[in-house]
């Protein structure tokens, strides 16, 4: 099996901590895919 390389690990970190700090705005999109609606930016959303 493949290790993860460090920024991949770093990114699923990452969309780990974004879904835990926002569970009703982040969604997992695939396997690494992932969104997160921002209220405090209006409509805007971070895509990963």
């Amino acid at each position: 099996m493949l290790e993860a390389n460090e920024g991949t690990r770093e990114i699923m970190e990452e969309i780990q901590t974004r879904m835990a700090r926002n569970p009703d705005r982040a969604r997992r999109i695939g396997t690494f895919g992932f969104i997160e609606l921002e209220d405090t930016w209006g409509d805007e959303t971070t895509i990963l």
